[in-house]
C-alpha cells in the first residue's frame, strides 16, 4: 500500500507541473490571439466606417432629389451611380498613388499606381485602407453633384469627377495624410 501512495504522489506532482506548463503556454498563445484578434476587429471597424461613407452616397442623392425639379430625379441617381464608379477607377489607377505614393517635393505621390498590395505582409490592412480611402474620394466626388445639379450636362459632370477621382482629391489628400504612420 505505501507504494500505491508513494506511486499517487508522484502521479498527483506530475499532474499538478503539468497543467501548470501547459497553463504557461496557453497564456502565451492567448495573448498572441489576443493581438490577433484586435488586428482584425480593428480591419472590421475600418470596413464598417467605409460602409457608412458609402451610405453617404444614398445620402446625397435623397438630399439632391429633394432640391431640384422632379424631372431630373433620374438624372441625379445615375450622376450619383456613375460618379461613384468613376471616381473609385481613377482613384484606383492613378489617385491612390498621387495621395499615398512617396513624394520628392511633398506636393504629390509618384509611385503605387494600380494599387495592388498581393502578396505583401500587409495586404489585408492595406485592401482595407485602400477601400476605406476611396469611399471617401467617392463622396468627394457626390459633393459637387449636388452643387452642379441642373447646372451640367451629363458628359462634362463625368469629367469633372474624372479630374476630382484622379487629381483633386488625391493631391489635397497627399498634403494632409501622405506623411502619416500608416504607408501601405
Amino acid at each position: 500500500m505505501l507504494n500505491f501512495v508513494t506511486t499517487f504522489k508522484r502521479l498527483m506532482i506530475f499532474s499538478f507541473l503539468l497543467l501548470i506548463v501547459l497553463n504557461l503556454f496557453h497564456n502565451v498563445a492567448a495573448e498572441t490571439q489576443a493581438e490577433a484578434n484586435a488586428a482584425n476587429i480593428d480591419l472590421l471597424w475600418m470596413l464598417i466606417c467605409a460602409v457608412l461613407v458609402f451610405m453617404m452616397q444614398a445620402g446625397f442623392m435623397c438630399l439632391e432629389s429633394g432640391i431640384i425639379r422632379n424631372k431630373n430625379n433620374i438624372n441625379v441617381a445615375l450622376k450619383n451611380v456613375s460618379d461613384f464608379g468613376i471616381s473609385i477607377v481613377c482613384y484606383w489607377i492613378v489617385g491612390y498613388g498621387f495621395m499615398f505614393g512617396a513624394s520628392k517635393s511633398g506636393f504629390i505621390g509618384l509611385d503605387d499606381f494600380f494599387f495592388d498590395p498581393t502578396g505583401a505582409e500587409s495586404s489585408g490592412p492595406a485592401m482595407t485602407f485602400f477601400i476605406f480611402q476611396s469611399m471617401f474620394c467617392a463622396t468627394a466626388a457626390s459633393i459637387i453633384s449636388g452643387a452642379v445639379a441642373e447646372r451640367l450636362k451629363f458628359n462634362s459632370y463625368l469629367i469633372i469627377t474624372a479630374f476630382v477621382g484622379t487629381l483633386l482629391y488625391p493631391v489635397v489628400g497627399h498634403w494632409a495624410w501622405a506623411n502619416s504612420d500608416d504607408n501601405f
